[in-house]
């Protein structure tokens, strides 16, 4: 229920849980990842989600729910392997930043806890399954949940068993089902290449998106040195795997170095220090609850500023997130603005181009996302070829993604501002006719 209730009522919706509850909601609605609309992960988190979007609603709070639960069950885990110390693990899913929000990052954590469960027990909670085999199947999982995680977390495996062929040939073939089922899906679908070029070619693109590079970078690769000098001295073989499987998800700070990333990694660090220290000289399970609740306090206040909020709100799917009321007010003028224009194609150039598609019920498209790196090899071309042939549209833009720090494709942005005619400005967005 702390997973839970934090999100629904202490931590404000934010893009990335947009993005990846877009992702799942487009698969659900019938629409083709990486030919209809952009994404640069392989799809199992998405397609996972979709089924319970497809089951029971639409709404975000579906997605809330599953994944609280999945958190929850990683919790089981983690309390089965570390007893009290994992409360130290479980702080990190909301210290410093709220990271318990349903995201495929985190779901990725869940998935390396299940299966340092396993590879830690004689007997997993699957009786009847030969563990390789459940690893195997699990590592696939992974590969189709974020692909460089997926492929790097393979790699303990192969060093550790590699003269051991049964066995390994057991995770192999684990492995190869989920890949062969979506294997089989690309082609059938006629993704395939859709799928080459913004999941592997892209990231050519995407590798110049790292704007905390020289910090986070140096901190990365201090965590890295530190690990590898644990796995070297480290002469229990059980832990050295533990260490290695860890050393192999800090892959999810590639290609880009930032602060989320980062603790992504760190928390899974944690994991190392717990194994290294047997002795904890205070009382963590007090100190952890406190830190979460001066957490929550503290998002809570953060983003009131000054105003309220409106629970359960009016919004169509997203009506139990937490949304302030100023915000609900801008919302409902470009809701209104979309819906008296309803007769012409809108093009939404802001974070928060699914939010608006979903709350009014318009298809998402590959221009929903022009971020860098999410339009395969050459995106930014390929995102101009496509504005260049679209006429009678709005486009709406918001003018602070102009700012360096952004992610979205300045040259984009900049040819609406360039060839379009503004029609009007609402609040921070400016709204631009392509003729």
């Amino acid at each position: 229920m702390l997973f839970l209730l934090y999100n629904l009522f202490i931590s404000p919706v934010n893009f990335d849980e947009i993005w990846s509850y877009g992702f799942a909601y487009s698969i659900g609605k019938g629409y083709l990842p990486y030919k209809d609309f952009n994404m640069v992960i392989t799809p199992f988190y998405p397609f996972f989600m979709s089924l319970f979007l497809k089951i029971f609603s639409s709404n975000i709070l579906t997605v809330d729910i599953v994944f609280s639960l999945l958190l929850t069950f990683c919790s089981f885990l983690l309390f089965r392997m570390f007893k009290e110390k994992a409360y130290l693990i479980i702080l990190f899913f909301f210290f410093p930043h709220n990271f318990s929000y349903p995201n495929y990052n985190t779901f990725m954590f869940i998935l390396l806890i299940i299966i340092l469960y396993i590879e830690n027990k004689e007997k997993n909670i699957f009786k009847k399954i030969d563990n390789d085999y459940l690893i195997g199947f699990l590592i696939g999982i992974c590969i189709l949940t974020k692909q460089n995680i997926g492929l790097f977390l393979i790699l303990p495996s192969i060093c550790f068993f590699h003269k051991n062929k049964g066995k390994l040939s057991k995770r192999f073939l684990g492995l190869s089902i989920p890949l062969i089922i979506f294997l089989i899906y690309l082609i059938i679908s006629k993704t395939f290449f859709y799928f080459i070029d913004l999941c592997f070619l892209g990231l050519f693109d995407f590798t110049g998106n790292n704007n905390g590079l020289d910090f986070y970078f140096l901190i990365s690769l201090i965590l890295i040195i530190i690990t590898i000098i644990f796995i070297i001295k480290e002469k229990d073989k059980r832990k050295v795997l533990t260490y290695s499987y860890v050393l192999a998800f800090y892959s999810i700070l590639i290609p880009i170095f930032d602060f989320g990333h980062f603790f992504e990694a760190f928390r899974a660090f944690i994991i190392i220090l717990i194994l290294k220290n047997k002795r904890i000289f205070f009382n963590y399970k007090i100190v952890v609850l406190l830190i979460i609740f001066l957490m929550g306090l503290f998002t809570f206040q953060t983003n009131i500023n000054g105003g309220k909020f409106i629970f359960p709100n009016k919004l169509k799917d997203f009506n139990y997130r937490l949304i302030d009321e100023q915000s609900l007010e801008f919302i409902e003028e470009i809701n209104n603005f979309i819906n008296e224009n309803a007769s012409q194609e809108i093009i939404i150039f802001t974070p928060n181009a699914f939010f608006f598609k979903i709350n009014n019920d318009l298809k998402i498209d590959k221009l929903d996302v022009i971020n860098k790196g999410n339009w395969g090899i050459n995106g930014s071309k390929k995102i101009l070829e496509t504005l260049r042939k679209k006429k009678n549209c709005l486009v709406i833009i918001a003018k602070g993604e102009l700012d360096k720090s952004s992610q979205m494709d300045k040259k984009a942005l900049n040819y609406v501002i360039n060839k379009g005619k503004h029609v009007k400005t609402i609040r921070i967005y400016d709204i631009y006719y392509l003729n």
